[in-house]
């Protein structure tokens, strides 16, 4: 990487020094030995080829020269004598003469001659103007000078008066601009064109365009003159709409038509432009920041220690030298977010909340994972594809460049030349930008996620010839490939955090060892960790909602953090049901889907099936509201939820809905009910096709599973009730509590089972004697303490 840099700016002669010494074997193998032989070769570092560059000033150069020399340990003397062989000044050369200057003087005193000389510069640049303004430069006489314009005596063209509107320049002559031709597509149609800088209109002959189809054709208000280079004068009096695709440009634009010319197709500059601006980015698309013009961040950042401000520098130089920063003068102000990568290595990024808020969401979507899913039935062979650093491959717009101003930590401020990481629409411009150049290939031989690609094919030629086309697209683009965390033509390959196969996924086996390892939660923030991991394949676990049911209820605001039985048993099974995860088939979208739903008293279990084996699990645990409801009102419930869940497999397409309640076949066969809740239900039904068969809930194994699964073990009703008073204690939210667990327990049966406790017994205040006293048996044994007031006077009473 960090010879990249010096390698691909490097001019002509220096790529073949560089050449010819790693074709010779003498290439260093260290970057320090690299980057001294390099600079040598460039300005010389030896005092026998240092130079001074076109643009150094001489005190920078002395400065330079002085630096090398006690690098070096090369004598003064030496020194001067090096100076004295350059070509300078005779002002400067004779303080090198001077023996009783140091050299730290001479440097001064030439500082301090540039800036006067500097200094004079100006105030003759500036007396020029001025006489020029007040006229007393020397008068020339115009009385013999002709203009090459009016051909009049008297004046020169410059100063002509006669207006002459300016011709199109179209085109030069055939023979002078053959290699310029380029292949473009007309509606669609390929056609050899000339693209030409020099035309204002893109232009085409009326030969081309009767070969095109349904094109309207627009009369111009007035006629446009276009002159070709080959002193041929045409007028253009129409003009079409046609879809142009140039190079990597597809637009819709307008062509101006003539009968004859030259070319019969021509590009003009405004095309041209636009791709010379998108062959200097490569990206087709720039980042843009949209805010109010009233509105400017400016958050203070937090101090940092001199450790990470070194660090912070250190990164801010590379990406600098990389072109991803430039130095700015913006009042805009952005924290810093420092983080270790898992190598060691420090990564900055900018904390952008603040100007997120100022920002409108772009909706452009990113597919789900359902969605590319689908694409890979029936692929046998993939290739993966990893994008170098890809949001800073993107653009920034110039205009919005200072806003994501940030300072080193010195004061020095910087901003981004490259779509920044943290701002809220970096994913969906990456996105469309990437959806843009892999246009006609997405979804057909490659799956695109932001910087990841994945490519596909039946075969192993298939997909190496697919892989072939995709590079060489993105490299047109001028964009970077990782090819590291590139892989070619594998049986199975990890992507997006999943292992895919012919006609299988399945989680990635590090995710397995990363759960299996987890360590007992200590607070809620690592058991919403636990649980987001798990949810990422949750797709895989059956009985994964259940499971997790006693963790979801510690997770509660109002609930405190309490590790129990209960939880470690659930904690457990969790990790139990990772280990015995499903492979699920990738659904081929051309064969019949079948739904099977089932709701038990605790939670909803649905899977998705294609010839009897599963496609995907979803479940989930029912709410407080949802677990009084009936039990036909409760699968009626699943149905809706079910169908929703997985309606983009579904939605379109005919299918078979298998449940275990017999009544649920004929309730869907009604058209309204009396019940606001059903008619709303019914109606988001009405929007699929399917069929509702009945089903024994024997034959629904994982179906029934799913919702009726629990983490708590076989605890009786008086044990969970127990259980939980012990930790609450207070009657007015136990009820709600024990339902999350018993839905169907009622108040009477929860009071009966309460009156046993022998706890909430000897504190019932209807039992409670005021004046009953507390036995003892020796002193010291109990005591009491308490605050007395008497009027204005307090007394501390305390009894044994």
């Amino acid at each position: 990487e960090k010879m990249a840099i010096p390698v691909n700016r490097a001019s002509d002669e220096l790529l073949d020094w560089f050449y010819d010494v790693g074709s010779k074997g003498n290439l260093p193998g260290t970057w320090e030995e690299f980057k001294e032989l390099f600079t040598q070769e460039c300005v010389g570092t030896s005092f026998g080829t240092l130079k001074r560059f076109d643009d150094e000033k001489w005190t920078e150069y002395f400065r330079r020269v002085s630096e090398i020399s006690e690098h070096r340990k090369i004598d003064k003397s030496k020194m001067i004598e090096k100076l004295r062989e350059d070509q300078m000044p005779n002002e400067i050369r004779v303080l090198l003469y001077c023996k009783d200057l140091d050299f730290s003087e001479v440097i001064r005193i030439v500082e301090d001659w540039e800036k006067t000389r500097k200094t004079i510069r100006e105030k003759r640049f500036t007396q020029v103007k001025k006489d020029a303004v007040k006229g007393q430069h020397q008068l020339r006489d115009m009385s013999k000078i002709r203009c090459h314009l009016c051909g009049n005596v008297g004046h020169m063209k410059r100063d002509c008066k006669v207006v002459v509107k300016k011709p199109v320049n179209a085109a030069l002559s055939r023979a002078k601009t053959d290699s310029n031709e380029e292949e473009v597509k007309l509606n669609g149609f390929k056609y050899i064109a000339l693209p030409d800088t020099g035309s204002s209109f893109n232009i085409i002959t009326r030969a081309v365009l009767n070969k095109l189809k349904n094109v309207k054709i627009q009369k111009l208000q007035q006629p446009v003159k276009i002159l070709l280079l080959n002193c041929q004068s045409i007028k253009a009096v129409e003009k079409c709409l046609l879809k142009l695709e140039f190079r990597h440009i597809v637009t819709n634009t307008d062509f101006y038509i003539i009968n004859n010319g030259i070319f019969d197709v021509i590009i003009g500059n405004e095309i041209c432009q636009a791709y010379s601006k998108y062959e200097q980015c490569g990206f087709p698309i720039e980042c843009t920041i949209p805010t109010e013009d009233n509105k400017v961040v400016s958050v203070k950042r937090p101090l940092r220690s001199f450790v990470e401000k070194q660090k912070l520098q250190a990164e801010i130089s590379r990406y600098e030298a990389l072109g991803y920063l430039e130095k700015s003068e913006s009042i805009w102000l952005n924290p810093v977010v420092l983080t270790t990568k898992k190598n060691g290595e420090t990564r900055f990024c900018l904390d952008l909340r603040w100007l997120n808020k100022l920002v409108s969401l772009d909706e452009y979507c990113v597919p789900k994972i359902e969605e590319l899913i689908v694409m890979l039935r029936d692929q046998k062979f993939f290739s993966t594809i990893d994008l170098k650093d890809g949001f800073f491959q993107v653009p920034l717009s110039k205009n919005d460049r200072h806003k994501t101003a940030f300072t080193d930590g010195d004061g020095r401020l910087y901003q981004f030349t490259r779509m920044p990481q943290g701002y809220k629409n970096s994913s969906a411009t990456f996105q469309r930008g990437m959806n843009i150049i892999l246009n006609e290939y997405v979804n057909k031989i490659c799956i695109v996620y932001l910087d990841d690609l994945l490519i596909f094919g039946k075969n192993e030629d298939e997909c190496k010839q697919n892989e072939a086309l995709i590079r060489e697209r993105i490299k047109s683009y001028k964009m970077i490939i990782n090819e590291k965390k590139s892989q070619s033509c594998l049986e199975s390959v990890d992507f997006l955090g999943y292992r895919i196969s012919h006609n299988t996924i399945s989680p990635l086996v590090s995710r397995a060892q990363g759960i299996e390892d987890f360590s007992v939660p200590k607070n809620k923030t690592n058991v919403r960790e636990f649980i987001g991991l798990l949810n990422f394949d949750r797709i895989f676990l059956p009985k994964i909602a259940e499971v997790l049911k006693p963790l979801y209820r510690l997770m509660g605001d109002k609930t405190l953090f309490e590790w129990g039985n209960d939880e470690q048993k659930a904690f457990e099974a969790a990790k139990m049901a990772y280990a015995e995860h499903v492979k699920l088939s990738i659904p081929d979208m051309n064969d019949d889907f079948e739904l099977e739903t089932d709701v038990s008293e605790y939670g909803i279990g649905v899977v998705l099936k294609q010839q009897n084996r599963p496609v995907a699990f979803a479940s989930r645990v029912l709410t407080t509201t949802e677990s009084n409801y009936g039990v036909t009102e409760r699968e009626f419930l699943g149905l809706v939820w079910g169908v929703k869940k997985f309606e983009y497999f579904l939605k379109g397409r005919k299918f078979k809905c298998y449940t275990d309640h017999k009544p649920l076949t004929e309730i869907t066969r009604k058209k309204s009910f009396k019940t606001p809740k059903f008619n709303r239900w019914m109606t988001k039904l009405q929007e699929f096709d399917m069929d509702v068969i009945y089903k024994p809930g024997s034959e629904m194994a994982i179906s029934d599973a799913l919702s009726r699964s629990r983490g708590d073990g076989n605890q009786s009703k008086e044990e969970i009730v127990m259980r939980i008073n012990n930790k609450q204690n207070h009657r007015k939210v136990i009820l709600n509590l024990v339902r999350e667990d018993l839905p169907q327990i009622r108040k009477k049966e929860l009071k009966n089972i309460l009156r046993n406790c022998l706890v909430c017994a000897a504190y019932d205040s209807k039992d409670w004697k005021g004046g009953a006293h507390i036995l003892t048996e020796a002193p010291g044994e109990r005591i009491g303490v308490d605050f007395m007031k008497v009027g204005n006077r307090w007394i501390l009473i305390a009894i044994d």
